[in-house]
């Protein structure tokens, strides 16, 4: 049983001139540009796709238009708190109808992005999207969110980004501030353990 959202699957386009540019300079980290664009006002596009990561019934409440609702919390492991790994993201990803060709816009609702907030758009980057921003600012709501289905309306196909990954024996997975410090650019790899 799926969503009543629209479908969006076939989009391959790119997003438009200010999410591109912030994409290609970004903000200067310590270790280089950021692999995560932060954008102030959201872009007009039929190739953007917005993720709400706010509370779900928040979401559902009202959103940006087209908005789909993941609570940044369904990105945890519930019993380490680290996050969760590729094939279940991927598969989350799917259930709300993204393939990984679209731009991705992270919106948390609050006045500057969420530790959170960097850390979801980090691991979806890693993840393989094409693109990834998060929203600088709360934005104008008015329009539900749309639920994920209950299964995939999408599979997410983009290749996993294992150059910007390191191999920690010792580790099980990064930390959502470890995650958060990649998507800025003030680290070049994200430490992942044998077992994530």
């Amino acid at each position: 049983m799926g969503s009543a959202r629209p479908f969006l699957g076939g989009i391959t386009g790119v997003a438009g001139p200010a999410v591109m540019a912030a994409l290609a300079l970004g903000v200067p980290g310590e270790a280089g540009a950021n692999p995560v664009a932060r954008i102030g006002t959201m872009p007009q596009s039929d190739t953007v796709a917005v993720l709400d990561i706010r509370a779900e019934a928040d979401c559902l409440a009202g959103s940006l238009p087209d908005a789909r609702c993941l609570p940044a919390q369904w990105f945890l492991d519930d019993g380490t708190g680290r996050v969760i790994g590729f094939s279940p993201l991927r598969w989350l990803l799917g259930t709300v109808g993204l393939t990984g060709r679209e731009t991705l816009v992270i919106y948390d609702g609050s006045d500057s992005p969420s530790q959170e907030a960097w850390a979801v758009a980090a691991l979806i980057h890693l993840a393989g999207q094409a693109e990834v921003a998060v929203l600088d600012g709360p934005a104008e709501t008015g329009r539900n969110g749309w639920p994920r289905a209950f299964s995939r309306e999408n599979v997410f196909v983009a290749p996993i980004r294992l150059a910007a990954m390191s191999l920690d024996e010792s580790g099980s997975g990064p930390t959502v501030g470890a995650l958060a410090e990649f998507a800025q650019g003030r680290t070049e790899l994200v430490s992942y353990g044998p077992d994530t």
